[in-house]
């Protein structure tokens, strides 16, 4: 009888420990600016635009160059999201219209990509 109370007894404590998420906490967000990154994501959404005229910047960040303008007549492919050092999120794209690819912000796009930056650099 003794056994089979020490059993249940640790059955009940796995199953109370494993209720109450306990578990190994998930892997955080990776948020890295970078100038001058260029994600080896090549695919992309096409038919996407900006909300107004913003620049294209070569990093994840204010502090990048510019590159150039992308208006809302301008076509856009993006090609993945990435998460800055502020929490903000950035956008990898093509403008079809002028050729220019580089970094948007994400809030001044009509979407965003689903699409996570891969981290290796294109060379």
């Amino acid at each position: 009888m003794r056994t089979i109370s020490r059993y249940a007894l640790a059955v009940a404590c796995t199953a109370l420990i494993a209720g109450t998420g306990l578990a190994a906490p998930a892997q955080a967000e990776s948020r890295q600016t970078h100038c001058g990154w260029q994600p080896v994501n090549q695919e992309g959404e096409y038919g996407n635009s900006a909300t107004q005229t913003v620049n294209i910047r070569n990093g994840n960040g204010v502090q990048c160059g510019r590159l150039g303008l992308a208006t809302p007549e301008d076509a856009l492919r993006y090609r993945c999201e990435a998460v800055a050092d502020n929490g903000a999120y950035w956008t990898y794209l093509t403008d079809i219209s002028t050729g220019v690819i580089g970094w948007v912000r994400s809030d001044f796009l009509t979407f965003h990509s689903d699409e996570p930056c891969a981290s290796g650099l294109n060379p």
